[in-house]
């Protein structure tokens, strides 16, 4: 699409010589090491927080679906709404994911917080962030047939988001088995083109978000 022009030889004219003097087109995301340092470090999270590899890029290969993948299809219209959506890809990704200190006041999780940044144009951004509001209030009572561990999802809109940034959404999410309840929590916040994602336990997104959001926010206001 952006390749070089392809007619043909004598379509060129002296006046069609591109301009050394122009600056080049300024790139309108960040860089993938600026990215790197705009992502909370374990040392910004405290004593005990580690961090886990990085993964750069959101990937395209399709994996069998889950059972709660399933339920959301089924039950979740927001959800199945962007499944099914195309969307430009992302130009830049990257997302970390921390461990939390033994005796931090956190459930246990694989990851107890992880943080994703991706840039991708700003439309595309403002669907999911929507998506996202509409989940909190469309998306209750999922029953998952989870092998061996039949449970109910059950979705509710977060207050109390970030401040920084154009739109936010968030979803406290609250997944009932016949034990007791595991909940996590999710928040997206966009910034233009950049969306800054934060997810795990609620305690930790609740303690982490506004940081998170606002160390990227310095980053973009930087390269500004």
């Amino acid at each position: 699409m952006f390749g070089p022009d392809d007619k043909g030889s004598g379509s060129a004219s002296p006046s069609a010589e591109p301009d050394e003097s122009s600056p080049a087109p300024k790139d309108p995301y960040l860089s993938q090491a600026a990215l790197e340092d705009a992502i909370l470090t374990a040392a910004d999270l405290g004593p005990g927080w580690t961090r886990m590899p990085v993964q750069t890029s959101a990937g395209t290969s399709k994996t069998q679906p889950t059972a709660v993948d399933t339920a959301l299809r089924a039950n979740c219209p927001p959800y199945r709404e962007q499944n099914n959506a195309s969307s430009s890809p992302a130009a830049r990704y990257l997302t970390v994911s921390f461990t939390a200190p033994k005796n931090a006041d956190v459930p246990y999780l694989d990851y107890e917080l992880t943080i994703t940044v991706q840039q991708r144009s700003a439309a595309d951004l403002a669907k999911a962030v929507e998506y996202g509001k509409r989940s909190g209030v469309e998306c209750k009572n999922m029953p998952v047939a989870e092998p061996g561990n039949p449970y109910t999802l059950d979705y509710s809109a977060l207050k109390n988001l970030p401040p920084y940034g154009d739109e936010a959404a968030g979803v406290y999410m609250a997944a009932q088995n016949a034990t007791g309840v595991n909940a996590t929590s999710w928040v997206v916040v966009r910034l233009g083109n950049t969306a800054v994602e934060i997810s795990g336990s609620p305690n930790a997104v609740e303690a982490f978000m506004s940081p998170a959001v606002l160390k990227v926010k310095r980053a973009l206001d930087a390269k500004d």
